[in-house]
């Protein structure tokens, strides 16, 4: 907390961490004080209390912000690990919001090391820690923001569990649309055919998965395609069970599905979810990229 504290260019500025202001050491535990920023909420309150999800420019704007202040950490030596809707601090008391990192627990010294021990959320781990039980501080840290940033856009994380994290691809990025009093019939129209598209290809897929046989002993790969394959057409029955047992309030108006991102945000969020580690963007680069670049003036 010291290092996190000490030096900041300005203590007050955008995605500073907050301050030490005292600590009291007990007998088997430390006590810490820090500051409270008024009028301020963790981003997960934020994020429900518009909605859940954020729109892109509000998005982009926080996490410029983050960025920058987790390179205020690194230059300090300090590294994070715990990057999260929950460790961020909002500021609410103005016009535009300003973030505030918070709880440094799973911190550590930050250095150019493979790391062989964690401390962090599961489900924002990067793979290749689940793949091999290392990883290195600035590639995990770029994971991070990428997960943070599809959080914020779609209200859940990617990916749930370690298997997903290091084999399922990047789903697509969609968000809940409340109905407006207008284009009603548009909007139950594509509702309707999209859940009809989706019947018909799980219908499909079935098919082909029961009738294909194979003269030649698999290969590992065409064992491994066919298992994944096979747990695929799985969570798409559960999908399609959950959606008979639970349906719409409103069916074909409740609830249409779009895509919210630009262009240039998937590009970011492709290069921050990379698998390997290598092919992520360095963070020192991020705040380069064109989707972020000047998000501090919006």
């Amino acid at each position: 907390m010291l290092r996190a504290a000490e030096d900041q260019p300005d203590p007050e500025g955008p995605g500073a961490v907050v301050l030490l202001l005292d600590w009291f050491q007990l007998d088997q535990e430390l006590l810490l004080v820090q500051e409270r920023p008024d009028a301020s909420v963790d981003l997960r309150a934020y994020m429900r209390s518009k909605g859940s999800t954020l729109q892109e420019q509000e998005a982009k704007m926080i996490l410029h912000q983050v960025v920058e202040g987790i390179q205020g950490l690194h230059s300090r030596s300090v590294l994070h690990r715990d990057i999260k809707p929950e460790n961020l601090l909002v500021e609410t008391g103005s016009d535009t919001p300003r973030v505030r990192i918070i709880d440094l627990g799973c911190g550590c010294l930050h250095n150019n090391e493979v790391y062989l021990e964690f401390d962090g959320t599961d489900s924002h781990i990067p793979p290749e820690w689940y793949a091999r039980g290392a990883y290195r501080a600035d590639p995990m840290t770029v994971w991070q923001l990428g997960v943070l940033l599809y959080e914020m856009l779609t209200g859940h994380v990617p990916f749930q569990t370690s298997t997903e994290i290091i084999w399922k691809k990047l789903p697509r990025i969609e968000s809940d649309i409340s109905p407006s009093e207008t284009h009603i019939h548009t909007r139950a129209f594509i509702h309707k055919h999209a859940r009809t598209h989706t019947r018909t290809h799980t219908r499909t897929r079935t098919h082909t998965t029961c009738t294909h046989t194979h003269t030649q002993p698999r290969t590992h790969k065409q064992q491994h395609d066919l298992a994944l394959e096979q747990a695929s057409l799985q969570n798409t029955r559960t999908h399609e069970q959950h959606k008979a047992m639970h349906p719409d309030p409103l069916p074909g108006v409740h609830i249409v599905t779009r895509l919210v991102s630009s262009p240039d945000c998937k590009d970011f969020l492709k290069r921050c979810l990379t698998k390997r580690a290598l092919g992520r963007p360095l963070l020192q680069s991020l705040l380069l990229h064109p989707w972020l670049r000047g998000a501090r003036r919006l």
